[in-house]
């Protein structure tokens, strides 16, 4: 409950999300994220047949309020 309190959500939120019936928006996951001291990470990955694929990682951008 207090990480849905420190994230500025509900913990009927949370468990949603965790039980994969709800998809948060972004700016929420990172909310959640941030609480847990992680961050939220996008990526690419190349795959090339035969070889390792190469990924890239970078933090998720700041989204810009509408």
């Amino acid at each position: 409950m207090e990480v849905a309190e420190r994230a500025g959500t509900s913990h009927s939120f949370i468990s949603k999300v965790e039980g994969g019936n709800h998809m948060p928006t972004i700016a929420v996951l990172k909310r959640i994220l941030a609480v847990l001291d992680e961050e939220l990470l996008i990526g690419i990955e190349c795959q090339v047949p035969g070889e390792e694929p190469e990924r890239e990682l970078a933090p998720a951008p700041e989204l810009a309020a509408a």
